[in-house]
């Protein structure tokens, strides 16, 4: 569960990282699309590190 959940989360940060690359958006949005990203990104990755570990019942 934790392992599909990061790569969701993983994968949506990646999403909004190369759409600030992609479109350019103006204004407020480019700073918020990098906040939300990053915010997606490193919840994602550490979920795919834990769930690597294993089961120690």
């Amino acid at each position: 569960m934790p392992h599909g959940l990061g790569l969701v989360f993983t994968g949506s940060g990646l999403l909004c990282f190369t759409g600030v690359l992609t479109f350019t958006p103006v204004g407020d949005a480019l700073v918020y699309l990098l906040i939300i990203g990053a915010c997606l990104f490193l919840p994602g990755t550490l979920l795919v590190c834990v769930s690597r570990f294993p089961d120690r019942g």
